[in-house]
Formats: structure tokens, C-alpha cells, sequence
């Protein structure tokens, strides 16, 4: 029975001791894992390059190298400024005229006889009387009221209108004044002009004459000349009631005005029709991207201005108005979206532009002096930049200066010096965008600049033109390809630079658009299908590994898949961090399986088991896989498809433990 305790004790150890093992077991196993995989294309060699890739009808690779375009606008035919213009002119005051004046004054009978003894003794109000014969009036000057709206003119020619009534108790005989100025006491005009007036009671007498080069201020006088009162035995006197004068002068044309304008006062209108000079271009009409009109005016007159600026050939049509008071003033309007025609002023003329300026001195409430020798300067100045322009075309010759472009292809793919193609195509792309058939006559050279080989070729064709959509404003070009008939001189030189130049040529026509940032394109393609006879040929893939911890007591094999129809050599060189080679491991595998047809059914595997010394396998951080192809001494050519690459991977196979 003692015993019993001690069993339990040591069943009760057993059975913990087994469920220890069962709940947190571990062992070791095999561990096959692909750790680095990757896939070679040709595409690869054109992740930093110009080459594009694409595919012809049979699925073959076509690597098509396009260059840079030269491109011929119209502003290489119209440059900045070419519709542009600047003039400069002076706009004078002409003779101007004024309103009427009308002036109305009456000498009174008491008036006229105040300093008369013998007729102020008779001659008593409201009364009847015998005028005896032989009664003198003498001269006499009365001063006017003052004259409204004017201190000064100089009329250059009006018409005075007097009106006389005789409203005293006798007739008169020998009358005739001068119209004059108070200070200083100038002549205007004698009325009548030549003898003299005799006016019965009750009569009137309309006399006209023409003033021409006077003065005038606005205070007038009359001075009225001796005159005799004729004999009335029976005369009923009012003393308040004598000579009546109403003063008309009109139809004034006037060179200078000292006062209060009272009318506008217009100034010498002016238009100018300006010609457009493009060579081998008549412009009938251009729709305007930008550009503007604008004006500059200089005046010395004290005085507000008011211009306008006019043009027909502007669609539609607008009106600058400018407002200066002194000295200078600007304006401009925007051509922006606007049609110019250059038809001139009556729709007869070609690249013309027809413009008027006129202008006026507005009304004033305030005196103000202008003068027919005062002058408004002004400078117009237009520049517009089309969209596009419609124009009668005369055979127009476009230099094409020589234009070198860099060609890397070859450096690109990596090639030895056994290159020869297959099947190439190098081909230059027109592309008309302006709306006039075109000719040109091109030369072409490639060039190695390394062991200064060269070819050259030229290209002499036609191209048709563009058409243009007005309402959208949208062109459709022409495009045509030009293939090269030396093709081969040209490629299998491996050519770094491809020179053109040459002479494009504007077929002569009517209403023909040319848009503005529209031209002619001259672009050499290059076509390279990848069918070739080549050595080291080389394409190459850098990728990141991560090695397990595990890895010292790991075997590492190189998994090759070969889908291309070249025997194929692959190093795989291992990196660090810096980039910096730590081992370099190569195979060699044997083409894919090609099938009559010269296409790959099925890649060739191949592997290699790799041994890196557990020295560097820390630092192993990238491999960098290079495929190298070798097949100049195959006597046919390898077509390259679309689907073709070489897949590697690295597989790692090593033991780990689970559970611990």
C-alpha cells in the first residue's frame, strides 16, 4: 500500500510528460522554392529607348523607330509681325461752323434825339406834332449786349441778315452803320454795303451781305451814321419806339472759336488702306487667334477729344472709341476670335486692310480755344496672330534646312559587327496639313560617325492637300510614306545619324487655308522586323533576391527556359547592395523547338546547379541576368515573335525545421 503514492507520482510524470511532446511536436523537411524569377524580351531593350515596338500581319516583332519630326508652319510663311502694321498720321481742325447768331437791339426815338435841341424840344410823348424838313441826326454809336456762348471768333465766311424797321413818327433818309467791334473799334461790315437807306414810317428793309475774314467779338457796337427825318405835319409822338434792328448772321464757318462750344466741332476724318507684302501669298481673309488694334493719340489742345476708329474689313465689325481731355490718349480693341478681311475698303483688293479715324470736339459747357492750326497726332498699330488663313497661293518654294538626327537604335541593340537584315524598312511619313497640294524634292543620308561609313538617297513625290472643317476648326492632313530604294546601304551601315534637307514646294491655287500652327511634317520612320543574322546580341534584366537565412545548407539550381530560336548563353551574375559583382555564374542552352513553319512550339529547359560560397551569401541583395544570342554563323535568318522570351528562375532547395 505504501507503494500506491509513488505510482501515482510516476503515472501522473508519464502522462505529462506525453502531452508535452503532443501539443508542440517539430520536425524537418524539404523545402524546393523558386526564390528569383524573371523573363527576357526584346521589349526589355526598349525601356529607355525611342524604339517602339509592333507587330506586322504576321505577328512578327517589328522594332519602328520614328524620329523627331521637321515641322514647317505657317508662321515659317508668315512670321510674327507679317499682318501686322503701323502707321502714324495727323488729323487737323478744319473750318468749322457755329450756330447762328441773332442779335436784336432798338434805338428808341428818346434815344436818338437825347442830344438833339431842336427836335427834343418838339418832339414831347403823347403828343402830335408838325416834323419840319431839314432835321439832321447826327452819327452815332450804340453798343450791343454782350453776345452769349463766345468770347473770340475768326469766321472765315458767313451771311449777316439785317432786318430794319422803322418805327419812328417820320421817314428817314441817308441812313447806313458799320457793324463793329467795342474794343478795339474794328470794322466787321458797312450796311449797306454801298449807298445808303431811305425808309418811310411804318416801312422795313431786309438787307443781305457776306462777311469773309473777320473778327468778331462778343461785344458789338453800331455805329450808326448822320441821317435825315423827313418832314410829317400831323406825327403822333411815342418816344419809347425808333429804329428797330434784328441781326441775323449765319451759314458761319469759322477757323478759331475763344467759348462755349455749343455744337460739335468735327475733325479731318481720315482712312488709310494699308498693304500686307507675303511673299507667295494673297490673303483674302484670316480668322484671328490674337491680336489687337490699338491707338495713340497726341493733342496740345486744351480741350476734351472724342475719336473713333472704323474698320469693315473687321467681322464683325466694332468701333474704338477714345476720350482724351489734354495731352495724350490710348485705346485698343481686341481682335480675338474675330475675321479680318484683306479686301480692302470696296471688296476689290488683296491683302489690304482699310481702316477710317474720325474724330470731334464735343460740346462744352465751358469756354474753351480751338483753332484750325491745331492739330491731333495719332499712331495706329495693329498686330494679329491667325488661326488660319485663306489665300490665293503662288507657287511657293519652303528650304528645308539641313536637319541631323541622332539615331540610337544601334546602341539600343547591342549587335556585333556581322549585322545584316532580313527584311527593314525605312520609310519617311509626309504629313500635309495645309490645305495646297505640295511637291517636294528630299535628301537623305545615314551616317556611322564611328568609322565614318555613309549612304545616301533622295525622295521626289507629290502629296495632296489637307481639307479644313471652318465650323470646327479642325484639320484632317494627307499623309503619305515614301519607302527608300537604297534601303540596304542605308541600314546594314548601323547608321547613328540620318541627315535630311531639301525644298518643299506650294503648288499655286485659290482660297486655300492654312492654318497657322499647321504644316507639313517630314518624320523618317525606321522599321526593323526582328529577323536578323547578328552576334552578341545581348538583352539583360536586373532583378531583387531574397535569399532564406536557411541558405548555407541550400543548393541552388539555375532553371532556363528558352523560347527563342538562338542558342542562348546566360550569366547570371549576383549582386550587393551597391550594385557591386559578388559571384558570376553562366550557362549555355540550346535553342527553342521551332516547327516547320519557323515558329517556336516549346521552349528548351535547361538547369545548372550554382555553388556560392556561404562567404558572400549575405550580400547577395540582386542578380542581374544577361542573355547573349549568337547567330552569325546560322545561314538563316531567325524570325523573332511577338510571344518569344526566356524565362529564369532560381530555385533554392534546403532543409527547415518546423515546430522548434
Amino acid at each position: 500500500m505504501k507503494l500506491k503514492p509513488f505510482i501515482l507520482i510516476a503515472v501522473f510524470l508519464i502522462v505529462y510528460s506525453c502531452k508535452h511532446e503532443i501539443e508542440s511536436p517539430s520536425w524537418t523537411v524539404d523545402v524546393v522554392a523558386p526564390i528569383a524569377k524573371t523573363e527576357l524580351k526584346l521589349t526589355d531593350l526598349l525601356k529607355d529607348s525611342d524604339v517602339d515596338l509592333d507587330t506586322n500581319s504576321n505577328d512578327e516583332l517589328l522594332l519602328v523607330y520614328r524620329l523627331n519630326p521637321i515641322d514647317t508652319n505657317l508662321n515659317d510663311l508668315i512670321a510674327d509681325g507679317d499682318l501686322g502694321f503701323t502707321q502714324s498720321e495727323i488729323m487737323s481742325i478744319p473750318e468749322f461752323k457755329i450756330p447762328d447768331i441773332n442779335i436784336n437791339f432798338e434805338a428808341s426815338l428818346e434815344t436818338i434825339i437825347e442830344n438833339n435841341q431842336n427836335l427834343g424840344a418838339i418832339l414831347v410823348p403823347n403828343t402830335s406834332v408838325n416834323i419840319p424838313s431839314g432835321n439832321t441826326i447826327q452819327a452815332r454809336v450804340f453798343p450791343m449786349d454782350p453776345i452769349p456762348n463766345f468770347n473770340e471768333l475768326e469766321i472765315e465766311s458767313a451771311n449777316i441778315k439785317i432786318t430794319i424797321i422803322n418805327n419812328l413818327p417820320t421817314g428817314i433818309s441817308g441812313l447806313w452803320m458799320n457793324i463793329e467791334n467795342q474794343n478795339p473799334n474794328d470794322l466787321i461790315i458797312r450796311i449797306p454795303s454801298l449807298n445808303n437807306i431811305d425808309l418811310n414810317m411804318g416801312d422795313s428793309i431786309e438787307i443781305t451781305e457776306s462777311i469773309t475774314n473777320q473778327t468778331f467779338t462778343n461785344l458789338m457796337q453800331l455805329a450808326v451814321s448822320s441821317y435825315i427825318f423827313l418832314p410829317n405835319p400831323n406825327a403822333n409822338i411815342d418816344t419809347s419806339l425808333g429804329l428797330k434792328f434784328a441781326i441775323l448772321i449765319e451759314n458761319i464757318v469759322v477757323s478759331r472759336i475763344e467759348g462755349i462750344i455749343e455744337t460739335p466741332i468735327p475733325l479731318d476724318s481720315t482712312n488709310n488702306e494699308t498693304y500686307i507684302n507675303i511673299d507667295g501669298l494673297n490673303v483674302k481673309r484670316a480668322k484671328i487667334d490674337s491680336g489687337s488694334i490699338n491707338i495713340n493719340l497726341t493733342t496740345q489742345l486744351a480741350m476734351p477729344l472724342q475719336l473713333s476708329f472704323y474698320s469693315p474689313n473687321i467681322v464683325p465689325d466694332d468701333t474704338i472709341s477714345i476720350s482724351i481731355n489734354t495731352g495724350t490718349g490710348t485705346s485698343s480693341i481686341d481682335l480675338s476670335g474675330k475675321e479680318i478681311t484683306f479686301d480692302g475698303k470696296d471688296n476689290d483688293t488683296v491683302n489690304t486692310f482699310y481702316y477710317e479715324l474720325f474724330g470731334f470736339i464735343p460740346a462744352t459747357t465751358v469756354n474753351y480755344d480751338a483753332s484750325v492750326n491745331n492739330e491731333v497726332s495719332y499712331e495706329i498699330s495693329g498686330y494679329v496672330k491667325p488661326k488660319y488663313v485663306v489665300a490665293d497661293v503662288n507657287e511657293i518654294i519652303m528650304e528645308i534646312a539641313e536637319e541631323t538626327f541622332e539615331f540610337d537604335f544601334f546602341n539600343d541593340l547591342d549587335v556585333g559587327s556581322n549585322f545584316s537584315i532580313e527584311s527593314a524598312k525605312i520609310t519617311l511619313g509626309i504629313e500635309n496639313s495645309i490645305g495646297v497640294d505640295c511637291s517636294y524634292n528630299l535628301n537623305v543620308s545615314s551616317k556611322n560617325s564611328i568609322d565614318g561609313n555613309s549612304a545616301n538617297d533622295g525622295i521626289f513625290n507629290n502629296i495632296g492637300s489637307a481639307s479644313f472643317n471652318e465650323i470646327t476648326e479642325t484639320v484632317t492632313p494627307n499623309y503619305a510614306e515614301n519607302e527608300f530604294p537604297n534601303l540596304s546601304s542605308i541600314i546594314n551601315i548601323k547608321p547613328d545619324l540620318i541627315i535630311i534637307n531639301g525644298q518643299v514646294t506650294l503648288n499655286p491655287g485659290t482660297d486655300h487655308f492654312i492654318v497657322y500652327d499647321k504644316g507639313i511634317l517630314i518624320a523618317p520612320n525606321i522599321e526593323v522586323p526582328l529577323s536578323f543574322i547578328a552576334s552578341n546580341l545581348v538583352l539583360s534584366d536586373t532583378a531583387d533576391i531574397e535569399l532564406p537565412t536557411e541558405i548555407n545548407n541550400a543548393t541552388l539550381t539555375l532553371v532556363i527556359d528558352n523560347g527563342y530560336p538562338l542558342v542562348t548563353k546566360v550569366d547570371v551574375i549576383f549582386l550587393d547592395e551597391n550594385h557591386i559583382e559578388v559571384e558570376t555564374k553562366e550557362h549555355t542552352i540550346a535553342a527553342g523547338k521551332v516547327s516547320e513553319d519557323g515558329r517556336i512550339y516549346a521552349p528548351t529547359r535547361s538547369s545548372m546547379l550554382i555553388e556560392i560560397a556561404e562567404e558572400n551569401i549575405q550580400d547577395i541583395k540582386y542578380v542581374n541576368y544577361i542573355a547573349s544570342f549568337e547567330t552569325s554563323s546560322q545561314s538563316e535568318y531567325n524570325k523573332i515573335y511577338s510571344d518569344y522570351a526566356i524565362a529564369v528562375q532560381i530555385i533554392a532547395k534546403y532543409k527547415s525545421t518546423i515546430g522548434e
